[in-house]
């Protein structure tokens, strides 16, 4: 599901992904994600934690990654 994925975008992904795995829904704000979380995935995608601040949280981007979720 990265395969096609980079940057803050993978990031982000890997992040809803496992949060809607974990909640059975998906996060309302970043912080709602704990540092340690960020800092775990961000080295399994291999992507720096700081790309998390620069996911878009309106627009296309989230919407199309809530649906492929």
């Amino acid at each position: 599901m990265l395969r096609n994925k980079s940057g803050s975008t993978r990031l982000g992904f890997a992040l809803l992904l496992k949060f809607f795995q974990m909640e059975g829904r998906f996060p309302t704000a970043p912080h709602e994600i704990p540092d340690q979380v960020v800092n775990f995935l961000s080295d399994q995608v291999q992507v720096p934690p700081g790309a998390w601040l620069d996911y878009p949280w309106e627009g296309i981007t989230i919407r199309r990654h809530r649906s492929e979720i």
